[in-house]
């Protein structure tokens, strides 16, 4: 007759060793199950690559102090020049504005005849109910306490 006993539930104790075994061998394992990613080239190498073998691109030359001139003068530039010399002018720069007397003018508003409901501000709860200008109800019927 067999003995069954109850199922173990705490996992095996191994010792740092072999846990640092099966750890190693694991990664090594995914490591190489892995998709490897090729490295990209550096684009600021190859540009500068291209730049130095390419003996048809223009390259900046330094030549100490000696400054190479740029400027062509063309008649555009002479024109230019001739702006300056003519002052150009179109008038007085303000507009003339006739006064006949009839001024617009903007003053303050005075009327106090202002509705209720303007005179106060709703959001500072400042305002004051009107009072109750109801009249009761009066029934013939009697109450039911005069039974």
């Amino acid at each position: 007759m067999e003995f069954y006993t109850r199922p173990n539930r705490s996992d095996i104790h191994l010792s740092a060793e072999e846990e640092a075994t099966i750890e190693a061998k694991t990664r090594d394992y995914f490591d190489g199950v892995a998709p490897q990613r090729h490295t990209k080239p550096q684009r600021k190498f190859m540009q500068f690559q291209r730049l130095e073998n390419d003996p048809q691109e223009k390259k900046l030359e330094y030549n100490g102090s000696q400054v190479p001139e740029e400027f062509v003068e063309t008649e555009y530039y002479q024109d230019l020049n001739s702006v300056d010399k003519h002052h150009h002018t179109t008038g007085t720069g303000f507009i003339k504005v006739e006064k006949n007397g009839n001024d617009f003018h903007i003053e303050p508003d005075n009327d106090t005849g202002c509705h209720h409901s303007c005179k106060c501000n709703p959001a500072t709860n400042d305002w004051v109910p009107s009072p109750s200008n109801e009249v009761g109800f009066n029934s013939d019927k009697p109450n039911r306490s005069d039974n």
